[in-house]
């Protein structure tokens, strides 16, 4: 009897797949939580990076941002974020990224094209999603104000050229297919809109005449009863009576008090007196849009560059080498990505906080004292549980120390820059360049007249002197310089400063 060999297509394989996509799912959806609204461009990079790196999960991640996107129903801006991520991983190790100074992610992939080939995979697996979150990013938008719609209606596209740029799905189709669709996203909002405006004119002029209808009725009866006097029929009769009135009633012609219907002239009128309310209400918002202009113009024209007088603060002069900026400058870049990060973390951490009842400590207090308390305890999110209190708070101090650093750094660059009054040696040095003009032009003229005089001695100057022309190219003009050197003893030093 032979054992049967075991069928490639074992089920017991599929919970180990599901797991272990489920994790990196689980992953990635723990990383894109941490962010906030304004997380920076390097906390996007870092997450994309992670992605290139572990890229043979690219479905499984494709998957989870397409279902951040999708189920995401408060914010567009994180919607926004997530679309970020992909954006990056679209264009890693493209020439486009090699351009604007981006470094791409995963280790040991050899050269830039062989990287680019090994990510078709990812990229296709974006591709595949485009068409639907595009209609559902276009319908988001849709709902938005029409300044945030346009700008992120902008980005989008933006990002769309650059992917058509470098081919990221080996042919235009899926991007022009993502156009398409963001603008049916748009349009279709805009289109139910505009039924929807449309049902609430219907329905305003239809209550309108039935309001209208309704009074004149009124005012046909009351009219008719003031004017009919009392009759025999008005006294109380008796059930055969009234059954035998009604069938007389019934064989008479009826009739009836026939509410006016409105007539096209009516409609017209109506329809006429809702385009001057729209009318009226587009030049009340083009009015405050106007003032809202003048406003912001009128704010800028405040933030405006303005004269500093460093003499007249009693601030001296002193001169500072540019080696004395540089430490500074670099204790500032060097730990700016590190604090990016903890910032990120930091506000997380208040977010979860922030969700915790301000009772919190006087509940637990009387769960410990009474232990037959059976009532039940609040519930809490499942990240305040799993919230590591002492890693949470050397994210903290660390993230204070780094700003507290950079505090310092900061001082001191603006002490130097107050020291030497913003003056780094640019009108000496422009002084220095007219000198040398100056020079340069004279020697051309003793150069012109040693030549006219060996001409006359008989020297043959064929040839002589044509290669240092300089090739006739125009010189620069420093229109900023003003003809003086740096500060001087007994001069006055006056910065155009922006004190906005």
């Amino acid at each position: 009897m032979t054992t049967p060999k075991p069928s490639s297509k074992n089920p017991t394989t599929t919970p180990t797949t599901t797991t272990t996509t489920t994790i990196w799912s689980t992953k990635l959806k723990s990383k894109c939580a941490i962010l906030t609204l304004n997380a920076s461009r390097e906390s996007l990079q870092t997450i994309s990076k992670w992605m290139i790196f572990h890229r043979k999960h690219s479905k499984s991640f494709v998957s989870s941002l397409l279902h951040l996107i999708l189920t995401e129903k408060k914010l567009v801006e994180r919607k926004m974020l997530y679309m970020t991520i992909l954006h990056e991983v679209l264009l890693s190790h493209s020439a486009l990224e090699q351009q604007e100074g981006g470094c791409g992610g995963g280790e040991g992939f050899g050269t830039s094209e062989l990287k680019w080939e090994k990510m078709t995979e990812f990229r296709n697996a974006i591709g595949d999603v485009v068409t639907d979150v595009m209609e559902h990013l276009g319908e988001c938008f849709a709902k938005e104000k029409e300044e945030k719609k346009d700008q992120m209606v902008q980005k989008i596209k933006s990002m769309m050229d650059s992917w058509e740029k470098v081919n990221a799905f080996g042919g235009p189709s899926i991007v022009e297919g993502g156009r398409r669709a963001l603008e049916r996203g748009l349009q279709s909002v805009q289109q139910q809109q505009e039924e929807q405006e449309m049902a609430n004119v219907v329905v305003e002029k239809e209550d309108a005449m039935e309001v209208a209808g309704k009074a004149e009725e009124k005012k046909d009866t009351t009219a008719a009863a003031a004017t009919t006097p009392p009759s025999k029929d008005d006294a109380p009769k008796s059930p055969t009576e009234e059954e035998t009135n009604t069938e007389k009633k019934d064989d008479k012609p009826k009739q009836e008090t026939i509410a006016p219907t409105a007539t096209d002239s009516d409609e017209k009128a109506s329809e006429t007196e809702v385009t001057e309310t729209i009318k009226e209400e587009s030049k009340e918002e083009k009015k405050t849009e106007e003032e809202r202009t003048s406003t912001s113009s009128k704010q800028e024209a405040e933030e405006e560059e303005q004269e500093f007088d460093f003499d007249a603060e009693g601030i001296p002069y002193a001169k500072v080498e540019t080696k004395e900026f540089q430490k500074p400058c670099k204790s500032i870049a060097s730990i700016q990505i590190t604090r990016d990060f903890l910032n990120d973390a930091t506000l997380n951490l208040s977010t979860l906080l922030s969700k915790l009842p301000p009772d919190l400590e006087q509940i637990c207090n009387t769960y410990k004292e009474d232990e037959h308390n059976n009532k039940p305890l609040p519930e809490f999110d499942n990240d305040i549980l799993d919230l590591n209190i002492e890693e949470s708070m050397n994210n903290v101090k660390q993230y204070r120390d780094i700003v507290l650093q950079q505090k310092v750094a900061r001082h001191t660059c603006f002490a130097l820059l107050v020291k030497s009054q913003c003056q780094f040696g640019s009108q000496t040095s422009a002084k220095t360049y007219y000198e040398m003009k100056e020079l340069l032009d004279k020697l051309q003229r003793r150069k012109v007249l040693v030549e006219d005089a060996m001409e006359l001695e008989g020297f043959d100057m064929d040839g002589i002197g044509k290669e240092d022309d300089g090739g006739g190219e125009k010189e620069s003009v420093l229109e900023w310089f003003d003809g003086g050197g740096e500060k001087e003893e007994g001069g006055r030093c006056v910065k155009r400063i922006k004190t906005g």
